[in-house]
């Protein structure tokens, strides 16, 4: 997994605290060009990170009252459901999110993970497999849970 360097408020820095980075805020332009690169550039929007350092290094800012930390995030890995036939650990696959309107089955946030924005095709390494499923799914009838990372 990719390490980057961002900013967080002081209260979040901790090592193992994780966090979904929704997008810059509307203070953003208020902010240190050099502090904006270093806290919200290098993040991809609706990813998880998770924090594995944390350093001393703070700085003033207009959203955190206390400020914030320099840390060291890794992206943690995202499960999505695919096709049972295509779920090999370490196997590299080209990823399109499916297009499912069924917003009331416990699987539809592993078939249309926020961590993909739709019709665009991601390529991804399968870390691990979660668990398989049989007959659940009109769309797929045999799906595995994976976790994979963005590569």
């Amino acid at each position: 997994m990719k390490e980057i360097l961002t900013l967080i408020g002081k209260k979040q820095a901790k090592i193992g605290y994780k966090f979904r980075f929704i997008g810059q805020c509307s203070n953003y332009n208020n902010c240190k060009e050099f502090l904006r690169n270093i806290c919200i550039n290098n993040l991809e929007k609706n990813q998880v990170y998770e924090i594995i350092e944390v350093r001393k290094v703070y700085h003033d800012c207009i959203v955190h009252f206390d400020g914030v930390c320099t840390v060291k995030v890794k992206n943690t890995p995202i499960t999505i459901a695919i096709n049972s036939k295509f779920a090999h650990e370490g196997a590299i696959l080209k990823y399109i999110p499916i297009k499912c309107n069924n917003e009331g089955c416990k699987f539809h946030e592993f078939c249309v993970p926020i961590e993909f924005e739709k019709d665009i095709e991601y390529r991804c390494r399968i870390l691990k497999i979660k668990d398989r499923k049989k007959n659940i799914c009109s769309i797929f009838p045999d799906f595995s849970l994976i976790e994979v990372e963005k590569i």
